[in-house]
């Protein structure tokens, strides 16, 4: 991240599964963003976004909490700045309840 997003702001939604090593994963990817958004996957495995904002904590100054995914990525863009850099990250199933969304937007008119 350091190498292509050199001086850019990013904001980042990342929801993760209970059973997957989250904590090692946020203390290698979180201390890049500026802001990151927790939120919950829509799967019975997912970790809750409060438990998940908790360690996010331990790595990012500043950390959000919506447990609904969509409303996240939504959180996401009105925060983001014109040269700001957006990751979805985490897990497949979040990036695969944002991604529609994120092809829809050129023909929603926004």
């Amino acid at each position: 991240m350091e190498r292509f997003f050199t001086g850019k702001t990013i904001v980042a939604v990342c929801g993760m599964m209970a059973d997957k090593e989250y904590g090692q994963y946020l203390s290698i990817t979180a201390p890049f963003f500026h802001t990151l958004i927790v939120t919950k996957p829509c799967v019975p495995r997912a970790l809750g976004a409060a438990e998940l904002a908790e360690e996010a904590r331990l790595y990012c100054d500043t950390v959000l909490t919506e447990p609904d995914a969509l409303k996240a990525y939504e959180r996401a863009l009105s925060i983001a700045e014109n040269e700001a850099v957006i990751f979805v990250c985490g897990s497949f199933y979040l990036a695969s309840e944002i991604r529609p969304r994120i092809l829809n937007k050129g023909n929603a008119g926004e």
